[in-house]
């Protein structure tokens, strides 16, 4: 894990040439030397980029430990894992003056994991239909559950229990990285009044669900963004409220680098689809659309979470918009005196404006009441009414999309205002009023955020817009505009303003979203994977406007619409597609642009605090032979003999130390629960959710929470002696896809999986946990 992915990448990737780094790797724990690279030069190279790039992943994890710099390592993950390679030339200065090209290790890891597919989901059929990667580091990354192929079909997963085993079997060496995953995790989950609000939300009946990203639900692991949908960290304090209703502080390096990671994981989905928009041109459609189908399901893909994603994207700004304007208006519909609207609007405009609905009149106070608040507000806070886009499709009858509905309407009628105020019109004006009113709404709607029981990857994108709005330039007329013609795409209104389905095109959703059940050959749920020639793909290219014999998009489709928000379109300058571009434009702009500026804030605050500690080799020391200093030993480990699917290696950290963490707490390992299964080793209560987690040590009496505050560690100061002392650590990574059953026909390199199954933490030979 050489140089994590860049001290790895130090090592062939910048000028300085193998000689070089051998020569300079003089005395092991020398804080002077620059490299310790000669070890992984020694390993077989048919192996070796196995312990280069594995280490990617372990270096990370390591680091974010309690004892070493102990800061979330979700969120950090994600950083490397979506945006190196991406959002960035890939190389980097460090604080220290160091310059390292870190993409090519990001890129060869996921080489490594693939991940599309997460091989503990995998089905028992030919199809191997494994389960999409949603960053959850035990399920995707990490060997949590112990599992035996032979008793088990030669799948990781079984029908029973819930898809994990009856006779649960804690990994306890790697089970750390699910449940203590950043500063004061455990005592976040014990503590938190946001966290037991959640707990109580979900309900006991659901008890699993707080510890696992089971069906992509919050789990332990992204904690963090459950707690910070009440308490957002900011770049100096991240805090907590307990019962006593004390605000818990953590450090403020720990609060930089998670407000910062925390903006970027609700960017992860924005970045893929606006880095693919961009470069949106004939041939990359299918890739195009794989990435935003994660958000708004215009295809069944391999991210089952679409469609609540897409719910909550639509609903949440829905309530926004009810928030804002009913400040507007009183209870009988009026405007009332001084409303900020009328800064932008006048009154006789807000009161004589209407858009035909359903063969109604409506207005502004009409939509702002009825429709957005009564209507949006009950899907954004009930995970079953998931909203799909294939609107009156019957086969889902009851998944008529209100949402995209209301959004047209919402801007509909805003242009109708704004053409009938003509030349008065201000654009800057409605922006800077919809800014202020937006602050004042923000608690309101902090309070509706904690109370959503699905806070995930769309709330915390949400989270991230509420962020990017509050700059001093939003545009928000040139979003309002974008979004109204993206709604307006699966609606037509007649010239008397009814509003009706546009049933061609929505007609193509329904077809390419049930393409499986239908039996349309070539049908892959990862569209990146389909072929354009097979009968899917060329189902969804035609249905989406892709004309093959002039290689362009037909007027109107879905993928014109795309390459008007990826190129603009000088013909129509003023159209809805069109302003969508020009918000792209603005967004990705490093100086001022939003999602741009955040990101260079975000590449900073990972300069200041981690490239130096997970880059540079006087940090790290990699041994990949021999024996470690669990007496085990070194290199390639093979199964049955012959089949080469794990690798060893042993990873010495000399990098900072949080002086809070009392390793006496680490003497023995917890107690860990299945997060899957909900089963728990035999000392544990198995009565109720607290008892459940109640996890500390079998040979501990019931810590308090000044224990586990002692075992977490805060993040607020640090030792940096690493020329004193160092922390050892052994890690094995299983290739599992090796293990499927024979039946399964899938490519055993296409969908490898190394998964990290084994972990121990030594320090002065004492084995700790």
């Amino acid at each position: 894990m050489k140089k994590l992915l860049a001290i790895l990448s130090v090592t062939t990737l910048t000028t300085t040439s193998t000689t070089t780094l051998v020569a300079c790797h003089a005395k092991v724990g020398n804080p002077t030397a620059k490299y310790f690279d000669s070890e992984i030069e020694k390993i077989d190279p048919v192996y070796r980029n196995q312990v280069k790039y594995t280490s990617t992943l372990a270096k990370i994890l390591i680091a974010s430990r309690h004892e070493n710099m102990n800061t979330y390592a979700l969120p950090t993950i994600n950083y490397f894992l979506n945006n190196v390679g991406k959002n960035l030339k890939g190389t980097y200065l460090t604080k220290s003056g160091q310059e390292v090209k870190i993409d090519d290790y990001v890129n060869e890891y996921k080489k490594l994991n693939n991940f599309n597919w997460n091989p503990w989901k995998a089905a028992n059929d030919q199809n191997y239909r494994g389960g999409p990667n949603t960053y959850n580091i035990m399920s995707t990354m990490v060997g949590m559950t112990k599992w035996d192929p032979k008793a088990n079909d030669s799948h990781p997963t079984t029908a029973m229990d819930n898809g994990r085993y009856t006779a649960f079997s804690a990994n306890q060496n790697v089970a750390w990285a699910q449940y203590d995953n950043g500063a004061l995790s455990n005592t976040l989950i014990r503590d938190s009044e946001a966290i037991k609000n959640y707990i109580a939300a979900v309900g006991s009946q659901k008890w699993n669900r707080p510890y696992f990203n089971d069906n992509d639900r919050p789990g332990v692991s992204n904690f963090l963004y459950q707690n910070s949908a009440q308490f957002a960290p900011t770049t100096s304090e991240m805090s907590y409220q307990n019962s006593n209703k004390d605000n818990i502080v953590f450090g403020q390096a720990i609060a930089n680098q998670s407000s910062n990671l925390n903006d970027l994981y609700g960017l992860k989905y924005f970045n893929m689809a606006i880095n693919l928009l961009t470069a949106f041109q004939p041939g990359i459609e299918l890739q195009l659309l794989q990435e935003f189908s994660q958000i708004l399901p215009f295809a069944k893909t391999t991210y089952s979470s679409g469609p609540r994603n897409g719910a909550l994207l639509l609903a949440l700004p829905l309530v926004i918009a009810s928030l804002i304007t009913e400040k507007w208006f009183d209870s009988q519909k009026n405007v009332v005196d001084g409303a900020s609207i009328l800064q932008v609007f006048d009154k006789s405009v807000i009161e004589t404006t209407t858009i035909k609905v359903s063969g109604k009149d409506l207005k502004l106070s009409d939509l702002a009441g009825t429709v957005l608040k009564e209507k949006t507000l009950p899907i954004a806070g009930d995970d079953s009414k998931q909203q799909y886009l294939d609107l009156n499709n019957p086969k889902h009858q009851d998944h008529q999309d209100l949402l995209l509905e209301t959004t047209a309407q919402l801007s509909n009628w805003f242009k109708a205002a704004i053409a009938k105020a003509g030349a008065s019109f201000n654009p800057e004006k409605l922006n800077d009023v919809l800014k202020t009113d937006l602050q004042k709404i923000i608690p309101d709607f902090e309070k509706i955020i904690s109370s959503i029981t699905m806070v995930d990857e769309a709330t915390s994108l949400i989270r991230t817009v509420m962020s990017m709005v509050k700059s001093n330039s939003f545009d928000f007329y040139s979003l309002l505009r974008g979004m109204g013609g993206f709604a307006n795409w699966f609606f037509n209104i007649d010239a008397s303003g009814n509003y009706k389905i546009n049933t061609d095109n929505v007609n193509n959703v329904i077809k390419v979203y049930n393409a499986e059940e239908d039996g349309v050959s070539g049908y892959n749920a990862d569209l990146s994977s389909v072929d354009p020639k097979s009968d899917y793909g060329k189902l969804v290219l035609e249905s989406y406007g892709f004309d093959s014999k002039t290689q362009s998009y037909q007027k109107g489709s879905l993928f014109d619409m795309f390459n008007i928000w990826a190129h603009g379109d000088s013909e129509n300058l003023d159209s809805d597609n069109n302003m969508m571009y020009k918000f792209v434009q603005q967004v990705l702009n490093p100086e001022s642009g939003y999602v741009g500026k955040m990101l260079k804030d975000i590449n900073e605050a990972m300069r200041q605090d981690w490239f130096d500690n997970i880059f540079l080799d006087n940090k790290w020391h990699i041994t990949a032979s021999g024996k470690g200093v669990d007496n085990t030993d070194l290199g390639v480990v093979k199964m049955d003999g012959t089949n080469v699917a794990s690798i060893r290696y042993q990873l010495d950290y000399y990098g900072p130390k949080d002086a809070s963490t009392n390793l006496n707490k680490h003497v023995d390992p917890l107690g860990y629960t299945d997060p899957a299964s909900g089963n728990s080793p035999s000392w544990i209560d198995q009565a109720g959710i607290d008892d459940r987690y109640n996890i500390e040590p079998e040979q501990s009496s019931q810590w308090s929470l000044k224990d586990w505050a002692e075992y977490d560690g805060n993040g607020s100061s640090y030792i940096n002696h690493s020329d004193q002392i160092k922390y050892s650590y052994v890690v094995q990574f299983d290739n599992l896809v090796p293990e499927l059953a024979p039946v399964n026909n899938i490519s055993k390199d296409k969908y490898r999986s190394f998964l990290l199954t084994d972990f121990a933490w030594y320090y002065n030979d004492d084995r700790y946990y």
